[in-house]
């Protein structure tokens, strides 16, 4: 009975810290190239990072990668899983976290980095991290000056 009574208060406190937003820090100005969290993975590991990449969302798969082409190749290893909150599949926790309109799209990400360990279960396929939980996710746009 108490293993049970255990049980719940865990799932119970799970879905109450997945249902609450993630903040950014804002104070976070320099974003870090894409390709620095690839290479050296552990210079960024537990930092919180901003970075702009080409963003697939897909079942099991979120992920920002290096370009489009790097994506429709399916080089995973030169890309990044991103963790998005959900409240249920496709239902961001924050609003701002639009995956769908963001989706196949250039776009800025910002949170924690987590460095696939050597010899660590890679729950995101072959990445070479993960960024997450995202507090930011915006698109991101040519500025031309």
């Amino acid at each position: 009975m108490t293993f049970i009574a255990l049980f719940i208060a865990g799932i119970l406190g799970a879905a109450d810290e997945a249902s609450s937003a993630v903040p950014c820090d804002d104070s976070l100005e320099n974003r870090v190239p894409l390709i620095q969290l690839v290479a050296n993975p552990e210079k960024w590991d537990g930092k919180e990072v901003r970075v702009v990449g080409y963003a697939r969302f897909e079942y099991e798969g979120d992920a920002l990668y290096l370009s489009e082409n790097e994506y429709l190749l399916g080089l995973s290893e030169s890309s990044i899983g991103i963790y998005v909150p959900y409240v249920e599949y496709g239902k961001p926790v924050d609003a701002s976290l639009d995956t769908k309109a963001n989706d196949r799209q250039l776009v800025e990400v910002q949170g924690v980095f987590r460095a696939h360990k050597d010899g660590a279960i890679r729950t995101v396929g072959a990445f070479t991290g993960q960024i997450g939980p995202v507090c930011r996710l915006e698109r991101w746009e040519f500025r031309a000056e």
